[in-house]
Parts: structure tokens; C-alpha cells; sequence
């Protein structure tokens, strides 16, 4: 449950829930919110529009709000009035990933599970070792990692035509980045490997070349920004952006490309409006939503969400291409083990499952190690799909991994092969 409004510090009363009057139609409303002739309008007042928006909502909650739900609708009181408040939230999924979340050894971990094609947020988790009530799944505290190569291979395919199967080529070792892993010059003893290979390999100079050889400074920004970097998500919850720069120094464009840097941060839940562009909508980002409805305590609809796309992140045809650097990221690259043996389990042998995984240690003094997972299960032949964003901050001892926290989530939906859980 929620804290109460006063802890909230906020004194703003929530605007007057009058009818509204005028030309358009009205809608009727009854007491479960579900939408109904107007022939019925006695059941319920009508209402012609919205009463409040999500900028007025982010008054009424705080990031600590939501946090880690048993329920999906609970009553809430403001300025003096109540009102119940009905969330997306899966209960089913959300108390199955609270029972398996392991705190013992984690800093931190944020979960956000969410359907691509509506923004609905399914399961919201959060735990901060520091302060329990924080929500960290709307938090950009985390360094991106090689998650960033989901939009620096995205702008590849689009800027300069690359496809999966395109040849590449590095110096060196797959996990580091010297420059002279990057030296135009250095001919000598190159490896060669496909894009969807160093993509599931997580090959870091292949990527640094990419940024600093093709994409420059100027293509790393424009991708990133329509990815939805340095920008606020229209969510109920008020949501910190995810900051992204790039100097002019080129050894940078190489860093930022490759997820090599702790500057780049990710929220989890802009982690997954990163991954809903890759099965749904075209290639647009969704905006993410928790919040299905307010009722006031008369039965009145005072907020109702609607799906809403936004930019167009990629097009149509480069998602086929991600989504095929991500199922080999699953099957053959760092994503393998967690996910070995899909063929023979009678539940993931029926999806397509695709992810990119990241890790990067935080500073010496701090001791903690992210580790990301973000990625899709869609069925072969049905129309359920998800989007999954996961980080763990690790301290001292490596615990459940993301991409273990991804499969039992992937798992636990998809158990139901009728209706949805």
C-alpha cells in the first residue's frame, strides 16, 4: 500500500470532479469502470473526458509509490476525498517474482515486465538495500553497459546498411577496448565475424569501430535520442531521464558505442520501452503505463489510460534485423546457459525469445557489479508477448543473475497456454 498522501508533502487538491458538459458524446461509466451505452447512464455519472492527466497524477504519487504491489487496485486517499486506484499490475506474475527475488546479495535490483504493444506495466519490482521504499525501477542509477549496442547495432543497420550476416572484423580480445583495437591502421592478425555474432558475443571493438569509424558523434546522439536518452517518459510515476553525452574526443564515440563507460545510465523502465520497439508498434517507443484507472468514490472514471506510441525509434525493417541479433544473443551468445535446453521445455521451445545482456563493474570503492538483461518472449502461434528490463547491482557475491530472473518471468507467464495468467 501506498504511504498516505501527507507523507507526500503535497497540499495541491486534485481538480473538481464536476460532469463534464458539451458537444461530444458521453460515456457512461459503471462502478467496474467498464464502458457502457448511454442508455445505462443512470448506473454511473457520465463524463466526456479524462478529469486529471499523468503530470497531475505525478503530483499525487512519488517514486516510492507502487513499489513491489500484491494487489492490483487499492483505495487511496487525497485532500480529504478517496478514490480507488486500479492498476496493470499481473498479481500472479508480480507475488511469483517477489518470492524468487534474492536480496541476500544484491545491492540493489529493479524488475519492470511490460506488453509491448500498450505500455502496460505487468510487474514493477524494486529493491534498494539503502532504502526499501525507494523504487529503483524508475531511477536512472545504473550504467547502461553493453545494453547501449542494442542502439549503436540499430543505427548500423540503419546508417550504413549492415545486416546480420555482415562481415566485421577487431583486433585484439572481445572483451576489451584499446585504441589500438581501433587504429585504422592495425591490418594485421584481424578477426572476422558476422554482425549477429559479435551482437550475442557482446564484442566490444567491433562496436567501438563502429562508433568511432561510422557513426561519429553526431549519428551516436540522433540514435540515442530517439531511443528516448536525456528525455522524460510520460509515466504516473515522476521518472528520472536517462543521461547520455558523447565528447568530442573520438576514443569517447568508441566507449559510448560499445557500452564502455559508466557515464551512460539506464532506468529499468526505460529499459523496456528500449525493448518494446523490437515487437511491437512498428518500430515506436511506447509510453509505459501502471495506472489503468481512478475512480472517485462516487464511481466516477476521473483517469483513464489509453496506449499511446510515441517517436519511431527504428524501422520496421531493422527490427527484423535486431530481433535477430537478440535471438542469437539467447541461443548461442552471453544469454546461452541461462536459456539452454528451450528446445526441450514444453514452454520456451513455443516463443521467440530474444535479450541482450550487460555488465560492468562500478567503481573501485564502491564494489558492485550491474549486470542487465533486457529483451522479448513473444508465442510462435498466439499473440502474447513481453518485454522484460532487469538489473542487478551485485555486492561481494554474485546472487540470481538478470538473465536467470528473466527466464523464471518469461516461464511463469507463458505457463498458462489459454487465457492470459
Amino acid at each position: 500500500m501506498p504511504p498516505p498522501a501527507s507523507d507526500f508533502g503535497v497540499t495541491t487538491p486534485l481538480p473538481e470532479t464536476g460532469i463534464e458538459s458539451g458537444n461530444e458524446t458521453a460515456v457512461a461509466v459503471n462502478r467496474n469502470g467498464v464502458d457502457t451505452p448511454e442508455a445505462d447512464s443512470l448506473l454511473a455519472p457520465k463524463f466526456v473526458r479524462q478529469v486529471i492527466d499523468k503530470a497531475q497524477i505525478q503530483l499525487i504519487f512519488d517514486r516510492r509509490s507502487f513499489v513491489n504491489l500484491s494487489k492490483n487496485a487499492f483505495d487511496y486517499d487525497f485532500d480529504g476525498r478517496k478514490y480507488q486506484v486500479d492498476t496493470s499490475i499481473n498479481t500472479t506474475l508480480q507475488r511469483y517474482m517477489l518470492g524468487q527475488l534474492q536480496r541476500r546479495y544484491a545491492h540493489s535490483i529493479g524488475i519492470v515486465i511490460m506488453e509491448p504493444e500498450t505500455g502496460r506495466i505487468l510487474s514493477m519490482i524494486s529493491h534498494d538495500r539503502e532504502d526499501p521504499d525507494n523504487n529503483v525501477c524508475t531511477e536512472s542509477l545504473f550504467p547502461a553497459a553493453s545494453i547501449f549496442k542494442i542502439i549503436t547495432a540499430a543505427a548500423a543497420v540503419e546508417e550504413c546498411g549492415l545486416q546480420p550476416d555482415s562481415t566485421v572484423t577487431y583486433s585484439g580480445a572481445k572483451h576489451t577496448l584499446y585504441r589500438s583495437q581501433l587504429n585504422r591502421k592495425n591490418q594485421r592478425h584481424l578477426n572476422h565475424i558476422s554482425l549477429r555474432d559479435s551482437f550475442a558475443q557482446s564484442v566490444n571493438p567491433v562496436f567501438g569501430k563502429l562508433g568511432l569509424q561510422y557513426l561519429g558523434k553526431k549519428g551516436l546522439i540522433s540514435h540515442a535520442e530517439a531511443f528516448g536518452f536525456n528525455q522524460e517518459i510520460d509515466f504516473e510515476l515522476p521518472t528520472a531521464p536517462s543521461p547520455f553525452s558523447v565528447s568530442d574526443e573520438p576514443y569517447n564515440w568508441a566507449e559510448i558505442a560499445s557500452g564502455f563507460n559508466r557515464s551512460t545510465l539506464l532506468s529499468p523502465l526505460h529499459g523496456a520501452v528500449i525493448a518494446s520497439t523490437m515487437i511491437a508498434n512498428q518500430g515506436c517507443l511506447v509510453e509505459p503505463s501502471i495506472v489503468d484507472q481512478i475512480t472517485d468514490s462516487s464511481g466516477r472514471v476521473i483517469y483513464k489510460s489509453r496506449p499511446k506510441t510515441l517517436n519511431r525509434a527504428l524501422s520496421p525493417k531493422t527490427t527484423l534485423a535486431m530481433r535477430s541479433l537478440m535471438k542469437e544473443t539467447v541461443l548461442t551468445g552471453t544469454c546461452r546457459k541461462t536459456f539452454q535446453g528451450i528446445s526441450q521445455s514444453p514452454i520456451l521451445s513455443r516463443l521467440n525469445i530474444g535479450g541482450k545482456s550487460g555488465s560492468i563493474n562500478s567503481r573501485t570503492n564502491e564494489g558492485r557489479r550491474f549486470d542487465w538483461f533486457v529483451g522479448y518472449a513473444e508465442e510462435k502461434e498466439g499473440d502474447r508477448k513481453i518485454v522484460i528490463s532487469i538489473v542487478v547491482a551485485h555486492q561481494n557475491f554474485i546472487g540470481t543473475k538478470a538473465n536467470m530472473y528473466a527466464r523464471m518471468a518469461i516461464e511463469k507467464f507463458f505457463e498458462d497456454v489459454g487465457s492470459r495468467i
